[in-house]
């Protein structure tokens, strides 16, 4: 990691902290600070960032996307799919959840994940709406 980097990952985390000290239920700093512990491989700590995020925001669906990235890092597949499960509940809109889930269903290499038919149609859903 060059120089630059390894400063603005330690100035994001220092900025997130401190954001988190001011106002400790601001979403978004604790969606930054996960974000920095991710890049740093911290997994357990980025969980529990976006995990306090979603208590703080439930209803944003970037946050469960999150989730699931580090939890299938993990192979912690069933809790990962779980989060974008409650994306597409939080927001049915939302193309974006629609197609991850969808992509997860569909390509998913253990079987009792696949769900090729719900794949489909969370994908036919998320195409009418674009």
């Amino acid at each position: 990691m060059s120089l630059w980097a390894t400063t603005a990952v330690k100035a994001a985390f220092s900025e997130s902290a401190w954001a988190i000290a001011l106002r400790p239920e601001n979403g978004g700093a604790h969606e930054n600070l996960g974000l920095v512990y991710a890049r740093e491989g911290k997994r357990d700590e980025a969980l529990a960032e976006f995990e306090r995020a979603l208590e703080i925001e439930p209803a944003r669906p970037v946050l469960h996307f999150h989730a699931y990235l580090i939890l299938a890092s993990q192979n912690r597949m069933a809790e990962g799919i779980a989060h974008l499960e409650q994306a597409v509940r939080a927001a049915p809109g939302e193309v974006e959840g629609l197609s991850a889930l969808a992509w997860v269903l569909a390509t998913e290499p253990d079987a009792k994940f696949r769900e090729g038919r719900r794949a489909v149609v969370l994908a036919e859903r998320a195409a009418s709406l674009t």
